[in-house]
């Protein structure tokens, strides 16, 4: 992954080392043209009498064999011809971060003027200049219309890994300048991430919607990465620790993998996917748990190579490069739904997906690689996102209106009917009553009518009335009856 070692020692046409003159504008200088190395490389001690009778070479014309594990002695001519009546100017030498070891000694006139000690391995108490804990830098302070001597020996543990050799130096107010960009970025970066996780535990509280915490562990989990991989981590961590093996802080980089599962997570739940696409919520889920191997071999293979990133980050990238394919594939089947919240799905993953691919692709090509497209990306996608999550918020409650109306329209519907019927029964209960009355009221002078008919024919065949009479009053009693 790292530009080979051997691919730049004959970059150059000419063989002779030049001299680095600083220039009264502030700048940066690459090193690399500048630097002579040493043949030998195992000193009983880096001092100025030991450094002082190798014999230098440019590097461009030498025939070293670049490994791991071995000290390299290293020489750069500085001049700083400003006739200055101040101070020294001060400069900043920065080393690769692949290097886990670094020292120097800055001489003039055979004398020497300043010696240090910085590297990844090294721990923070012996380290002679701490800008940030994550940097291997030293600070050179150049004397005014002087020519000085830079002597350097570097080395790399990381198992099979060569040292990088490719330096730069700065004068420090460009390198604070620099220093002073990108902490307002980052600052800027991981307040506006951690304002959006605080809205979303904030709504996650609020209305208990998994797809908000969700949300909020994977942003927290963006947030936790960007300040290891800025150094701010490092700063507090380290600070705080003061760890004799430094170097553990990169396993800080596995939390890369939990943003993945938390991401996952709320695509699953924000769609929802299992009923929408199910056969995609099973293979997400499945993916999401992969994440877990892959944490772990990644972890392993950390410290199998002694922190070898190009190594240890195999696993990662791979591991993100079929992240990425996959999300790609998925929009795929995602744009042929009719869920209206697949439009925010859609330009969020792509805003991810363009930021991240550009930062593995710089990855690849430097340790020391930049976080911008990651975070540009990022930026866009939590702020779709935020934005789909209002508009889900937004349904949820206008699917709770209607829900809450149609279970009014049923309850009055009900009382309604509960009122119909009871009309009805008292209708019944009214017909019930009338029959009853006009039962009653008929009944009576019927009974009268009758109970005088039985009387009249028991009478009649003890009356005084003749023959005919009689039955001419049983005839009118039987029409009675």
């Amino acid at each position: 992954m790292f530009i080979g070692l051997s691919c730049l020692l004959f970059s150059w046409s000419d063989a002779a080392a030049e001299v680095l003159y600083l220039e009264t504008q502030p700048r940066t200088y690459d090193l690399l043209p500048y630097l002579q190395i040493a043949a030998e490389h195992d000193l009983p001690a880096f001092d100025l009498a030991s450094v002082t009778t190798l014999d230098y070479q440019p590097l461009a014309a030498a025939d070293i064999s670049i490994k791991d594990q071995e000290w390299y002695y290293l020489r750069i001519d500085l001049s700083n011809p400003h006739q200055a009546t101040t101070a020294a100017t001060n400069c900043i030498l920065k080393f690769p971060l692949v290097l886990t070891e670094a020292q120097y000694l800055l001489v003039k006139e055979g004398q020497l003027w300043q010696e240090g000690r910085t590297g990844f391995f090294v721990p923070i108490s012996e380290r002679s200049f701490l800008p940030g804990a994550k940097g291997n830098y030293a600070l050179l302070s150049l004397l005014p219309d002087a020519d000085m001597e830079l002597y350097l020996r570097v080395r790399c543990d990381r198992h099979r890994l060569a040292p990088d050799l490719r330096m730069e130096l700065s004068d420090a107010t460009t390198f604070y300048e620099q220093q002073k960009r990108k902490t307002l970025f980052n600052g800027i970066f991981v307040g506006f991430v951690l304002l959006l996780l605080l809205y979303n535990l904030f709504f996650f509280f609020l209305a208990r919607d998994r797809a908000y915490i969700y949300y909020s562990v994977y942003l927290g989990a963006l947030m936790m990465f960007t300040v290891y991989n800025t150094g701010d981590l490092w700063d507090w961590f380290l600070g705080i620790f003061q760890l004799e093996k430094p170097q553990v802080v990169a396993y800080w980089k596995l939390i890369t993998y939990t943003a993945v599962i938390a991401y996952l997570a709320f695509l699953r739940s924000f769609l929802p996917l299992k009923q929408l696409l199910p056969k995609w919520d099973r293979g997400l889920k499945w993916f999401a748990l992969a994440a877990i191997p892959a944490l772990l071999l990644d972890g392993i293979l950390i410290y199998w190579s002694n922190y070898n990133y190009d190594t240890a980050d195999v696993v990662t990238l791979s591991y993100f490069l079929i992240f990425l394919f996959l999300m790609l594939w998925f929009l795929i089947p995602l744009a042929r739904t009719k869920d209206s919240k697949r439009n925010f799905i859609i330009g969020g993953v792509l805003a991810m997906v363009f930021g991240i691919l550009l930062t593995v692709i710089d990855r690849m090509r430097t340790v020391d690689f930049t976080t911008l497209y990651y975070k540009i990306g990022t930026i866009i996608e939590v702020v779709v996102f935020s934005l789909g999550l209002a508009y889900r918020q937004r349904e949820v409650e206008q699917e709770a209106q209607r829900a809450e109306f149609e279970l009014e329209r049923s309850r009055l519907l009900q009382k309604q009917q509960e009122k119909e019927a009871q009309q009805l029964a008292e209708l019944d209960a009214a017909k019930s009553r009338f029959y009853t009355h006009l039962t009653h009221e008929l009944r009576t002078p019927l009974t009268v009518i009758k109970g005088l008919q039985e009387y009249l024919g028991r009478e009649l065949p003890n009356s005084q009335l003749s023959a005919a009479e009689k039955r001419s009053w049983f005839s009118n009693l039987e029409l009675i009856g």
